[in-house]
């Protein structure tokens, strides 16, 4: 359709499209680190191009919103503080969609309670609305936490959550293997794969000058500490790999669960190399480009993820990464990172390769990393993908 085709290039031309998108987001947390800083990098490239964009939160901020964007924060009801159910319900969220005359509500979650009221919103405002499932739906967020955790989920979506689905909704995976995973558990296909994507790109001259050729080499894992990120296989592996000269492991983000962090301490101090590896507060900003600039390589040993932010970040500092076959990157072998299957022996493995990498094949992979990342994960091209299909999804609610 022609109008779909001009409103992605009138918006990336500089004119500010008419699009007033509201995201709908559990939080905007140090605490739900890949989904903040996806829809971060998206609503601050989409502040530039279009009418208005805002961001609706039910559970705990404490990251600043990008400049242009509003932040909405509705407390959930005090009854329910899990489920996270804003005090307000539907008729809040549907006072903000006629006070900022939303024209389109996008969701980035869909076991709480944002989703069910932007559902019900969207139905009775009769505006379009995106529901993107950032890897909720894979195999192991479904049933690998647990027989209590997987009953609770079918359980909530069989009998309530999928008859608030609206059939206009429009589904969105973040990768094909996200396609597939979605189209399995939706029962239809997504209408748009979009990758996530980076506005921000730091300046490789502002780093610190020593960057990954230091004394000790350093292995970074940057995330929160929960047992979907496997920093638990890191940690052995790291304990079993024969590395070559000193190097040292940082684990650097939020203790989501204080059980889980205090078992990874205990089982970093169990091996040989309990001396080499450090816990860290989870950091932002120049610290944590910083950070990311100073590693050998960046590990992302995820269970399940879809793309990984700190992937296209790490990337975009210089540094390639090893990370999983879950991630759905499936050219990331080809563009200078270290693709594995999610097995202990496959990570260890992965750690000796990287081991030998003299100076130069270390550079050059970094180099090639940023290189793919910028090409094809930059926001400049893929927040056009975004201006288009939201143009398209107004068209066919029209209709």
């Amino acid at each position: 359709m022609d109008m779909w085709k001009d409103h992605g290039e009138e918006g990336a031309k500089g004119k500010k499209l008419p699009h007033r998108i509201l995201h709908v987001v559990d939080d905007f947390s140090t605490g739900n680190t890949g989904v903040t800083s996806s829809v971060r990098q998206i609503a601050q490239w989409q502040a530039q191009h279009c009418d208005w964009v805002g961001v609706h939160a039910t559970g705990p901020v404490d990251l600043p919103v990008p400049a242009g964007v509003s932040l909405i924060l509705s407390p959930a009801h005090r009854f329910t503080s899990r489920w996270r159910y804003p005090a307000h319900g539907s008729k809040g969220l549907l006072d903000i969609v006629r006070e900022h005359r939303v024209t389109h509500l996008h969701v980035h979650e869909f076991w709480r309670g944002g989703f069910v009221v932007a559902m019900r919103v969207a139905h009775t405002a009769g505006i379009p609305v995106v529901l993107s499932a950032h890897g909720a739906t894979s195999p192991w967020a479904l049933y690998g936490q647990g027989w209590v955790k997987r009953i609770k989920k079918q359980a909530y979506w069989h009998l309530f959550a999928r008859h608030l689905l609206l059939s206009w909704a429009a589904l969105h995976a973040v990768t094909p293997l996200e396609q597939r995973h979605m189209r399995q558990f939706f029962g239809r296909e997504p209408q748009a794969i979009i990758p996530n994507a980076l506005h921000e790109i730091p300046d490789l001259m502002s780093f610190d000058g020593q960057g990954p050729f230091r004394d000790r080499r350093r292995l970074v894992f940057l995330g929160r500490l929960h047992p979907v990120k496997g920093v638990d296989g890191l940690i052995q592996a790291f304990h079993r790999a024969r590395l070559r000269g000193e190097w040292e492991l940082l684990i650097v983000g939020p203790e989501e669960i204080p059980a889980y962090a205090q078992e990874l301490k205990d089982m970093a101090k169990e091996g040989e190399r309990a001396g080499d590896i450090q816990f860290l507060e989870a950091c932002h900003g120049a610290e944590k480009w910083g950070l990311l600039a100073s590693a050998w390589v960046v590990v992302v040993p995820s269970h399940t993820e879809v793309i990984g932010m700190v992937n296209l970040e790490a990337a975009t500092a210089g540094a390639p990464t090893i990370t999983t076959t879950a991630t759905g990157l499936e050219e990331w072998t080809d563009s200078g990172g270290v693709l594995i299957d999610h097995t202990l022996d496959s990570l260890i493995f992965a750690l000796e390769h990287v081991g030998n990498w003299g100076a130069m094949e270390r550079l050059r992979r970094g180099e090639q990393c940023r290189s793919y990342v910028m090409r094809k994960y930059s926001m400049d091209s893929v927040g056009r993908e975004w201006l288009r299909f939201y143009a398209r999804l107004a068209d066919q609610v029209r209709e």
